[in-house]
């Protein structure tokens, strides 16, 4: 850009900051688009957490806190043939996380109270 174009405030850029200027409100409506998305899919998944996943166990509540108990205290890697009860622990630990301070007597009950709660 020449001396008399600063002067005069005339910019009118390359041909490439033209362009890139013209896609910038189609790439912020990309993201803000992407960005709605995700956080719908987020709050579906809370949602399904909170009202379907959590409900499966409140007939036998039980059980179900009995399968968690082991993998708390160290219990045995599972084998091929009896993963299930695995997969519904770390289900249920995924679902109500662990704290890093609580003890697994304390987990055991407020998992026991989160149950309870969404089975109402």
């Amino acid at each position: 850009m020449d001396g008399e174009a600063i002067a005069a405030g005339i910019h009118t850029g390359t041909a490439a900051h033209r362009r890139c200027r013209a896609a910038l409100p189609s790439i912020v409506m990309v993201f803000g688009i992407a960005t709605v998305a995700l956080m719908a899919i987020f709050q579906a998944a809370d949602w399904y957490a909170k009202n379907v996943s959590l409900r499966r166990y409140c007939g036998d509540t039980g059980t179900a806190l009995a399968l968690v108990r082991p993998i708390l205290t160290g219990g045995n890697a599972a084998s091929p043939k009896t993963a299930g009860p695995y997969v519904i622990a770390a289900k249920l630990l995924y679902l109500v996380p662990q704290r890093h301070d609580e003890t697994a007597s304390d987990y055991l009950a407020r998992l026991k109270k989160q149950i309870e709660i969404n089975c109402r």
